[in-house]
C-alpha cells in the first residue's frame, strides 16, 4: 500500500501526491480499526483532509477523513461503472458532479473557456493533464473546472479565484 509509512498522519505532507489520485479508487485503514473504500473526490492542501465518496446502503455519500485518523491506504480496483454511480450520486448530494459529470468534448471546452476567462483577467494559467496550475502553482483547477473545483493554500488565492470562476 502507498501510505504504510507511519501509523498516524501517513497523509500529512503527501496532499499534493493525493491530488493526483483525485476520482481514483482508494482503500483507506483507519487508525480506530476500521477501514473505508471509496473514490476520493478532494483533498483540502490546508488540513489534509480526504474528502472520499462512499457506498452507503442504496446510494453514495461524502466521508471526511481527518489524516491523523489514518493509518494507511492504497490504491484499489473499484470497477469502471462504479465511479460514474458515484459521480452520479455526487450530484444527487447537491454537488455540481465531477469530471465525469460532462463529456470528453464539453469538458474540453468548459477548460478552454476557464482557461480564456482567466488569461483575460492577468492569471497565469498553464495545463498539467486534465489539470489547470494557475499562478505558479498557487492554485490547481480540476474538472469540471467550477469554483467547488479549486484547490489552493492561500486563503486569498483561493477567494480570488472561486470568485472568478463563479460568474463562468
Amino acid at each position: 500500500k502507498e501510505g504504510e509509512e507511519g501509523a498516524v498522519g501517513v497523509l500529512r505532507g503527501d496532499e499534493q501526491a493525493l491530488r493526483a489520485h483525485v476520482g481514483q479508487g482508494v482503500e483507506v485503514e483507519l487508525v480506530n480499526g476500521g477501514n473505508r473504500r471509496g473514490f476520493i473526490h478532494a483533498v483540502d492542501p490546508e488540513t489534509g483532509c480526504v474528502f472520499l465518496l462512499v457506498q452507503s446502503g442504496e446510494g453514495w455519500g461524502m466521508s471526511v477523513l481527518m489524516p491523523h485518523g489514518i493509518s494507511s491506504w492504497g490504491l484499489a480496483d473499484m470497477g469502471a461503472a462504479t465511479r460514474e454511480e458515484a459521480e452520479a450520486g455526487l450530484a444527487l448530494l447537491g454537488g455540481k458532479g465531477g469530471a465525469l459529470a460532462l463529456g470528453e468534448e464539453e469538458r474540453a471546452l468548459r477548460r478552454d473557456t476557464v482557461m480564456a476567462v482567466l488569461r483575460e483577467r492577468r492569471l497565469a494559467v498553464t495545463v498539467d493533464g486534465e489539470d489547470l496550475v494557475l499562478m505558479g502553482g498557487l492554485a490547481f483547477l480540476k474538472p469540471p473546472y467550477t469554483a467547488d473545483a479549486c484547490v489552493s493554500s492561500n486563503a486569498a488565492v483561493l477567494e480570488r479565484v472561486t470568485a472568478l470562476l463563479e460568474n463562468i
